[in-house]
């Protein structure tokens, strides 16, 4: 045990020599920190020409490679090109009283668009495409899938084959929309308030791209605002303040260079972006709290205690000064950094750890999601242990200054508040008499149990939904055509690929018209390849579980060829199949990470057991809460939490990877003011001291974390709103239940205070 506090030791004082040097010229560490995060700035908003990360996302249905929606997915890819669709909503028109005058402006625009290059031949559908007579029951069915349930308005689709002319795809696809456009114009000389809606596969992913840009930079200047907000109401400092303004700044710059970077070879989903930032923020936000704290600490400590003169107050010449500088053994800041580094380093490497294990899911996203972090957060690590204390260094003057008067009444009314609460409550909970104890810890644990249950309904969505401002054009078009026009127009909810004749699948889909909630099942006159396809559409308002049950019915219909099913629903079920392979073994990895931590600071196994099924119940939780508030509509008061049918699979990933890594403060806080190991015979484990926050840093760091947590949640995307929103439950759970549970389990008593006459800094 010695042998291990002495080599600790010398580890400290190596890089507390390190940060002695820093001490004694800081700013050039600071203007160099300075230089690197315009670069990165620079590069992130610009791109140096090339581009942003917004120009490279794509709202694509992200699926598991090898499953069986991802192989069908794999052969439609090529057709996509071949049968471009782009759309066109005309509404404010009379259908049954300007009938001929619409008809003599769609055959003038046909026309018009068949002499474009890339537009397929008959490619252009519209009401009248097979006839205006009502008798001709083709012709029929053409007008009542492509006119309006209204009657005030109708349809307009166009085919494209974008690969006949591959170098003029972009330019072909904007003449299109061009005269598509011209539609509703050319309307208005007969039907003054006809309005004109396009839309297709890029304008819809420019859309939702711009919609994650703008809800993305709005939520982060939310999350600094708020930082600096709670920043100065728990500290009183200006100048703190600006010091953790500055280090999410610099984080902010760090994130997003490296999500640019990574875009130009492997385009991200336009939530990615967003998660990053989060994490970012989060993880600089704590460290920096911590560094300041312990700072100030440090030297108040040896301000009251003479334990060095005030070299302020010795006057020097400007020579005296230099050589006094130099011969100077260092900050009194220097151990503090040194020390800090411990936590830090383990810190980050939990964190690290659990983004790996969410890169080992093999979504696409997540594994985009989790190495950007990775890069970020070593990132914002190494900013931690080098601007932060250079910065430090700098204004150690302005950190000795003492709170303004506002701010101690401030916390002495709300210390006397909390006081009030504590001196009540927690004592008769805490006390350990094993009627009310376990009577107390019963009620805990029945309470944990029913934010569980809404697990086992859960269903999973993934990010298939259209992310998008209800007042934006794109929002206004997918609102009105699926009001007026059904499924006419419509992804098909689900894509059957068979390897067999166009006929015998019409056959088969006999079958599939007999499951209940299937609208229609049409045979595609084109095969892919050796396969015959199949477009199945489900009836209107039909839900997300309804849908589950129709395509797990069409995967197990029996057919004499080999078949493969696709589409979003098809995707969310094997996601859900993959997580429960993957999570098991994720959760075991995290836990076994978090259980060796503590079991290494306390070097007691059965403190390590009973914090890691802690954190286990606080994740189960938060994914019980998020399922409840989302897929079945629990939170529809609150705003922002909109109800969405699902729950995204990256929220699961996410508190099974990430997630864990954010218990470690909070349980070893508890831990060390348990008082489960009488420290006053024996040595204070030197790790143990060193993980060991005070409640001040905590409870900063938890209300700084939930601000940033709270201020994305107004994003459109539930890929963002729904992880953000559970990894706030989680921070709550531990910053809660932590206290309510593992803190009686185990049988807290008053702390054992050093018989010497020193400074005590408690809490």
């Amino acid at each position: 045990m010695e042998n291990r506090a002495e080599g600790y030791e010398r580890i400290v004082n190596v890089f507390a020599n390190l940060y002695r040097n820093l001490s004694r010229g800081p700013l050039p560490a600071v203007l160099l920190w300075a230089l690197i995060v315009v670069v990165l700035a620079t590069f992130a908003l610009t791109g140096f020409g090339f581009g942003n990360v917004w120009n490279r996302t794509e709202n694509r249905l992200v699926s598991i490679p090898g499953s069986e929606s991802y192989r069908a997915s794999e052969l439609l890819a090529p057709n996509e090109s071949t049968n471009y669709a782009v759309y066109l909503l005309v509404d404010g028109v009379d259908m049954e009283k300007q009938h001929h005058e619409v008809l003599n402006v769609l055959q003038t625009a046909t026309k018009n668009l068949q002499e474009i290059p890339g537009v397929i031949p008959a490619g252009v559908l519209h009401p009248f495409a097979a006839g205006d007579q009502a008798t001709n029951p083709q012709a029929a069915a053409q007008m009542r899938g492509f006119i309006a349930k209204n009657k005030r308005g109708f349809m307009v689709v166009t085919f494209l084959d974008l690969t006949q002319f591959p170098e003029k795809a972009k330019e072909i696809r904007k003449m299109t929309e061009t005269e598509m456009r011209q539609i509703a114009v050319d309307m208005r000389s007969f039907a003054p308030q006809a309005r004109g809606l396009v839309n297709d596969k890029d304008l819809n992913n420019e859309a939702i791209a711009l919609t994650a840009k703008t809800d993305t930079h709005l939520a982060t200047v939310a999350a600094v605002i708020a930082i600096a907000l709670v920043m100065f109401l728990t500290s009183g400092s200006m100048l703190m303040t600006l010091l953790i303004l500055t280090a999410c700044v610099t984080a902010w710059a760090i994130s997003r260079a490296f999500t640019n970077l990574v875009s130009t070879f492997t385009p991200p989903t336009p939530e990615d972006p967003a998660l990053v930032t989060v994490i970012s923020l989060v993880t600089i936000s704590g460290y920096t709290i911590l560094l300041l704290a312990r700072s100030r600490a440090q030297l108040a400590v040896i301000r009251y205690t003479a334990e060095i003169p005030d070299l302020r107050k010795i006057v020097l010449g400007r020579n005296q000064k230099r050589r006094s500088r130099r011969a100077a053994t260092g900050s009194p800041l220097d151990e503090v950094f040194a020390h800090a580094l411990p936590l830090v380093v383990t810190s980050t490497a939990l964190i690290t750890l659990g983004l790996v294990t969410v890169a080992f899911f093999p979504a696409s996203h997540l594994k985009w999601v989790a190495l950007v972090s990775i890069a970020s957060v070593w990132g914002c690590s190494l900013a931690t242990l080098s601007l932060i204390p250079a910065l430090l260094y700098l204004t150690a003057r302005w950190l000795e200054m003492p709170r303004p008067s506002w701010h101690r009444n401030l916390f002495n009314r709300l210390s006397g508040l909390v006081h009030t609460v504590k001196t009540q409550i927690f004592p008769s909970f805490q006390r350990k008499t094993p009627p009310t104890f376990r009577l107390k810890i019963t009620i805990v644990t029945v309470i944990t149990v029913l934010m569980i249950i809404p697990i086992f309904g859960i269903t999973w969505r993934t990010a298939g939904e259209v992310g998008l401002h209800p007042h934006s054009p794109t929002a206004k078009f997918h609102a009105l055509r699926q009001n007026q026009y059904g499924n006419t127009g419509a992804t098909p909810d689900a894509i059957v690929l068979g390897k067999t004749t166009s006929a015998e699948m019409a056959t088969w889909a006999g079958q599939v018209l007999k499951i209940p909630g299937v609208a229609n099942a049409i045979v595609s006159p084109e095969n892919i390849g050796s396969f015959a396809m199949l477009d199945v559409t489900f009836k209107e308002n039909h839900t997300q579980r309804e849908a589950v049950q129709i395509v797990t019915k069409i995967r197990t219909l029996p057919a004499n060829f080999a078949k493969l099913v696709t589409g979003q629903t098809a995707n969310e079920i094997d996601f859900a199949k993959q997580l429960l392979r993957y999570l098991p073994p994720a959760v075991l990895v995290m836990a076994m990470a978090a259980f060796l931590v503590i079991a290494t600071a306390t070097r007691r196994l059965w403190l390590a057991a009973t914090a890691t099924a802690t954190n286990l119940a606080i994740s189960l939780a938060s994914l019980g809460i998020t399922t409840g508030v989302f897929q079945d509509g629990a939170g529809f008061f609150i705003p922002f939490l909109n109800q969405s049918e699902g729950v995204e699979p990256s929220v699961a990933v996410l508190l099974a990877g990430y997630g864990f890594a954010t218990a470690l403060d909070y349980q070893i806080y508890v831990i060390s003011k348990s008082g489960s190991v009488d420290y006053s015979t024996q040595e204070i484990p030197v790790l143990l001291r060193e993980l060991t926050p005070s409640r001040g840093i905590l409870w900063t760091k938890s209300a700084v974390n939930l601000a940033i947590l709270f201020s994305f949640l107004p994003v459109t995307s539930q890929g963002v709103k729904q992880p953000v929103f559970a990894l706030a439950l989680m921070l709550l759970g531990h910053a809660t239940l932590n206290q309510l549970v593992l803190a009686p389990l185990l049988a807290p008593y008053p702390d054992q205070l050093p018989a010497e006459n020193t400074l005590i800094w408690k809490n």
